[in-house]
């Protein structure tokens, strides 16, 4: 499998929503590139990430451009401590759906991981199916 960090597109980082890197993939980034850090810590602590449950859900995942590269942190769980959720990668889904603009404006291809799965708990064939399914508009690679 290929390293995300030496293709070309914008990167999918796998986040919580409480300001936390510290395994996996997002944790990866956050030693690459220190502002994309940076950036993660003021979007959670202005609670534009924060997941409200009950079937609401009020965040999106969030496009960063930092002097290294393009990312897109794409919320699969709320807390670290927690395992990633299918609803919250259907959530992310409805919601990247419902602003296809702000994220076609990029003009690259998204490089997914596997997103939820891994550290997360999910099956990788069930978030692929979603992420198919849900994100079908989306220029995208899985990596």
């Amino acid at each position: 499998m290929a390293n995300i960090f030496t293709l070309e597109g914008i990167k999918v980082i796998p986040v919580n929503m409480v300001g936390i890197m510290g395994a996996g993939l997002a944790k990866q980034a956050k030693i690459r590139d220190s502002s994309l850090f940076d950036q993660y810590l003021v979007w959670c602590k202005v609670n534009d990430c924060q997941l409200h449950f009950e079937g609401n859900y009020h965040t999106m995942p969030k496009l960063i451009k930092t002097a290294l590269d393009t990312y897109l942190l794409y919320p699969t769980k709320s807390h670290w401590k927690l395992d990633s959720s299918y609803a919250i990668i259907e959530a992310m889904c409805f919601v990247m759906s419902s602003n296809q603009e702000y994220y076609l404006e990029a003009k690259q291809k998204y490089l997914f991981p596997k997103v939820g799965c891994g550290l997360g708990g999910l099956e990788w064939a069930k978030v692929k199916e979603i992420l198919d399914r849900d994100l079908a508009w989306l220029p995208k690679e899985y990596v």
